[in-house]
């Protein structure tokens, strides 16, 4: 399976490949300035450890679902991650990277300490 970009060319992939398109790569560059080899590595703990926007809350979830719906129906894997919001296609595919309102910062923290909160009870729940 193919994604097109805009211009007609095509990003190969498979499921459990992570690509990073040229234009999330300037976006990493311009918004949380780190080099070329990190690009990779920060993408895929986003993907990762990012907050799904499932695990959200509030004006956040709000704000998400608004993304959600201006990007194109491919693009709806969101995940907050660093004060920044990394937008994904359903394939692994970055697409770009925006910058979380400073209004919603604590919420981020608050909705991450949750699920935190929650993995630690699911962990005791297995050990017992």
């Amino acid at each position: 399976m193919n994604y097109r970009n805009k211009n007609g060319g095509k990003y190969k992939y498979r499921d459990e490949e992570l690509i990073v398109t040229h234009h999330a790569k300037k976006r990493l560059k311009q918004r949380m300035g780190i080099n070329k080899k990190s690009y990779d590595k920060i993408s895929k703990r986003a993907l990762e450890e990012g907050l799904k926007h499932s695990e959200t809350s509030g004006l956040l979830r709000k704000y998400l679902n608004k993304i959600f719906l201006s990007h194109d129906k491919k693009a709806g894997n969101l995940r907050v991650y660093h004060q920044k919001i990394f937008v994904f296609t359903w394939d692994n595919i970055l697409v770009t990277i925006l910058q979380l309102p400073s209004q919603l910062f604590k919420i981020e923290k608050k909705d991450l300490e949750v699920r935190n909160k929650k993995s630690q009870e699911e962990l005791s729940r297995k050990i017992i």
